[in-house]
């Protein structure tokens, strides 16, 4: 009997140890902020709003695009201008709630992109072609698509800071210029030459 209530203690120590170790191993956990600007570059790449919403405004990213679109287009411009991005996280330093997180991102170049597309737009509106406001619309988003997703569209790689801070145990990056600008292959750089 004395033998049963010392294994049964001993069982009892060990089962409460598990647990104890497991709940501290698994739980608590946080996020580090090289792994959230992992996940946002990875919810911004996949156009996944939901997930890139909490670790950057997403509303900013979306609404790079001409506002004019509807909501599907517009969608679907994002999905084109960061579906052929690529990211790779050099390093990473935290101080408390603050973090810089280098990253190198690779995108489609865009100004050299829409040099091209204003070429092509341009030959089909000397053509003599007549279109409505709609199907300009149309064939605008399609030779976009086409300059978007063809391999053979110059691409521009750009080493980034991404300044992130912690609120309530959140990492959310900054929303500087320099981020979006690289996130979008230069779109900003060339939309302030005009």
């Amino acid at each position: 009997m004395k033998r049963f209530k010392r294994t049964e203690k001993v069982l009892a120590f060990l089962l409460a140890f598990i647990l104890v170790f497991g709940l501290t191993a698994c739980g608590g956990g946080q996020e580090t902020a090289e792994k959230a600007a992992a996940n946002m570059l990875e919810a911004i790449k996949n156009a996944d709003q939901k997930t890139a919403s909490r670790y950057i405004d997403y509303g900013v990213l979306s609404g790079m695009g001409d506002s004019a679109q509807s909501g599907s287009e517009s969608e679907e411009l994002v999905k084109m201008i960061f579906g052929s991005m690529e990211y790779k996280i050099l390093s990473s330093e935290e101080n408390g709630d603050k973090a810089d997180i280098k990253a190198e991102i690779t995108n489609v170049d865009m100004s050299a992109a829409i040099q091209d597309i204003f070429t092509e737009l341009i030959a089909l509106a000397l053509s003599g072609e007549e279109m409505d406001q709609e199907e300009m619309s149309e064939k605008m988003m399609e030779v976009l698509k086409n300059k978007l997703s063809d391999e053979a569209t110059a691409r521009v790689t750009n080493e980034v800071t991404i300044h992130m801070t912690r609120t309530d145990g959140q990492w959310k990056a900054d929303t500087e210029e320099t981020l979006l600008d690289s996130l979008t292959g230069g779109m900003l750089s060339m939309e302030n030459m005009f």
